[in-house]
């Protein structure tokens, strides 16, 4: 085998150049290498939560819009985001395309985020509060006009001692 060695060295030599040529051309992944920009784990979960309680306000309170126009809206809620955190754009970028590329961090990024949004308890935490209590048998009612007439009767009933006190307060304040 040494013996062919001298004979096959040029062929050997150019295909090993072409080999070290090639795999010098393969592009590295740009967040392969350590990024000294990246945001930290527990900045980028703080930003994300307020990203996603942003975007699930804008989609509650503008409904029935298109998502062109959501899309706009909410680009337009990031920068703010980004300022309150004191984070430059491009870092959270660069951060987040980090994560995208390493799918298993930013499945733990996404539990952390998670986490502290079910923590969260909502301010503006709107109850319905029913007019009137149903009767205790309105189950026993046979069809749903007779539970609508009992609902009625009650209604009217409550209305009319509400009318009744306010007469009775008019006439005879304290």
């Amino acid at each position: 085998m040494f013996v062919l060695l001298p004979k096959y060295k040029s062929k050997i030599s150019l295909s090993l150049f072409f080999v070290f040529i090639i795999t010098s051309c393969v592009k590295k992944h740009p967040h392969d290498t350590e990024n000294k920009n990246l945001v930290s784990e527990k900045k980028m979960v703080a930003i994300l939560t307020d990203v996603f309680m942003m975007e699930a306000y804008v989609n509650e309170k503008i409904p029935f819009t298109n998502a062109d126009s959501l899309t706009i809206v909410k680009k337009s809620l990031y920068a703010p985001i980004l300022k309150q955190h004191k984070v430059d754009s491009l870092d959270f970028y660069s951060t987040f395309n980090y994560y995208q590329t390493h799918p298993k961090e930013f499945i733990n990024l996404l539990c952390l985020v998670d986490s502290s949004l079910v923590k969260i308890v909502p301010l503006d935490s709107t109850e319905v509060k029913q007019l009137v209590e149903p009767p205790e048998n309105i189950d026993k009612l046979g069809s749903y006009t007779a539970q609508e007439a009992a609902m009625r009767d009650i209604y009217l009933n409550r209305n009319q001692n509400i009318k009744q006190k306010r007469k009775d307060f008019k006439n005879n304040p304290k």
